[in-house]
């Protein structure tokens, strides 16, 4: 498996609970912000997607280290053919800022690579909003 990863949490994934296919309303928004995330990133404004990052992703990472993360790992696969909504999961993750993380998956296919799982990480921010901490791009 490869995987390109800009999770900055630094903590990798300890428990679970299980995906749905069709988020229930309560999950929705929190789902169109994760794919307004994965939008952003493929309408090449990388600026705008760092925007709706977590206080603590923008303090692990300067927009110039987003910027040049963003053209090596992911601009490099082009646009995006077609994308799936494939579920998500609730997660908690050690040795990370406490607090309940949703896990976003959308199946993508990019112009340069096909089957590519894109994971979008949100986080539920100090004032409650949910927002996006990390982000990969994994391929079989």
């Amino acid at each position: 498996m490869r995987l390109c990863g800009l999770l900055l949490c630094g903590a990798w994934l300890v428990s679970s609970a299980s995906a749905a296919v069709v988020p229930p309303a309560g999950q929705k928004p929190i789902v169109e912000q994760a794919l307004q995330f994965v939008e952003l990133l493929d309408q090449q404004q990388p600026m705008k997607a760092w925007s709706l990052t977590t206080r603590y992703f923008r303090k692990q990472l300067s927009p110039q280290q987003w910027q040049r993360i963003y053209r090596n790992q992911r601009q490099r696969f082009g646009l995006p053919v077609e994308r799936t909504f494939a579920g998500y999961r609730y997660s908690t993750f050690e040795q990370a800022v406490d607090g309940l993380y949703l896990q976003v998956r959308f199946r993508t296919d990019f112009e340069a690579r096909e089957d590519a799982i894109e994971r979008v990480v949100m986080f539920k921010d100090f004032d409650g909003r949910w927002r996006v901490i990390g982000y990969f791009v994994e391929f079989d």
